[in-house]
């Protein structure tokens, strides 16, 4: 399979995942900042697991960057790679850290 495809949605697949994230905050019902301090939970959840994914991201690349072909065992571990970087969030919750 090609190298640049693979990266290509690779890219994408971590872009849906940080906007899905996103999509767990939820509007203040106040607009005072008694509101927005209750959501510091969600944000620090996100921020944590934005920086695991971004981390993860930049290992990602760094094995393209060395790879000299792509195999369907790789191509399996990056799916799996997805899958853990879409439940860090879920961990922190069920942690109850949101």
């Amino acid at each position: 399979m090609n190298k640049s495809r693979v990266e290509a949605f690779t890219d994408a697949v971590v872009a849906i995942i940080m906007t899905i994230m996103i999509l767990e905050f939820k509007t203040p019902e106040t607009d005072r900042w008694s509101g927005i301090i209750a959501e510091v939970p969600y944000l620090f959840a996100y921020i944590v697991s934005f920086i695991f994914i971004a981390v993860a991201w930049y290992n990602h690349h760094y094995m393209f960057s060395i790879a000299k072909r792509i195999t369907k065992k790789y191509i399996g571990s990056i799916t799996f790679g997805f899958l853990r970087c879409r439940c860090y969030q879920f961990q922190l919750r069920g942690r109850g850290v949101i």
